[in-house]
């Protein structure tokens, strides 16, 4: 099963309002009121009046996101039966239906590196950071998870993936994630931020943040060993990576962004 790409951002409320069904029988599953739904699903904790915010699909943009994804990855056949608009029982077959159906915006966010920096200040939420940065500026990647895990990371240009380096360790494309604010890199001790920079091409880039819970670190060593920062990653080896997430039966997420990068200034 696969959830159908569904754009929350431009969701009016009767496509909200689409949800209610499945989330109904999800309560009913698992015999929880809407108000232990909202509590065991959503990130944060909602105000009065929620039950009618959901039945009438006036409940925000980003939540309604966050209640898809979650039904998808945990009730699939609920999903499919009560929500068909939003929901199809397709199987992801490749990297690139990876990343349009489980693709989540919003959520890992870039911002200019200053040195001792520590506090966290969030970037804007589009699917085109309106942030851009210039070539040699250092930047970082911040991202707030609801669960501890380990990570990779892989940036496309021009249609053509490569993996990114999440840390100076001796296997630098897996990093461990803790729950809640988080910069990437960042120093393995410390936490503190280790700036990226991009110094030759121009233009969109697109990232990609692959996140599962504890317990996976020899699968992505493993699925990571071959990884170069200047060779591109080949198609099959992409969609071993989309069928080893797709594979996966506890947390996790994937986070997508697209970043400009322009020319300094002189």
């Amino acid at each position: 099963m696969r959830r159908r790409r569904i754009d929350w951002q431009q969701a009016d409320t009767d496509q909200r309002k689409t949800l209610y069904p499945a989330i109904k029988a999800v309560c009913s599953e698992r015999r929880w009121t809407l108000e232990a739904f909202c509590s065991e699903v959503l990130p944060d904790k909602v105000g009065l009046g929620y039950e009618s915010h959901l039945r009438d699909g006036t409940l925000s943009k980003d939540r309604a996101a966050f209640i898809h994804a979650w039904i998808g990855e945990h009730h699939p056949d609920l999903g499919v039966r009560h929500a068909p608009d939003l929901y199809t029982d397709s199987q992801i077959t490749s990297w690139t239906e990876l990343l349009e159906e489980h693709g989540v915006f919003g959520t890992f966010t870039i911002q200019r590196y200053e040195a001792g920096m520590g506090l966290v200040r969030r970037s804007d939420r589009a699917p085109l950071a309106k942030k851009r940065i210039a070539l040699g500026e250092e930047f970082v990647f911040h991202l707030e998870s609801g669960f501890a895990g380990q990570a990779i990371a892989l940036q496309e240009l021009d249609g053509t993936w490569y993996p990114m380096p999440l840390n100076n360790a001796d296997i630098p494309w897996v990093a461990d994630l803790t729950a809640g604010h988080q910069f990437l890199p960042s120093h393995p001790i410390t936490g503190a931020p280790e700036p990226l920079r991009e110094d030759d091409h121009t233009g969109r880039h697109g990232f990609a943040l692959l996140i599962a819970s504890d317990g996976h670190s020899d699968e992505l060593e493993n699925l990571t060993a071959l990884f170069s920062a200047v060779h591109a990653l080949p198609q099959d080896r992409l969609d071993d990576l989309a069928a080893w997430w797709t594979g996966l039966t506890g947390p996790k997420a994937l986070y997508r962004l697209n970043v400009v990068f322009v020319a300094r200034a002189d």
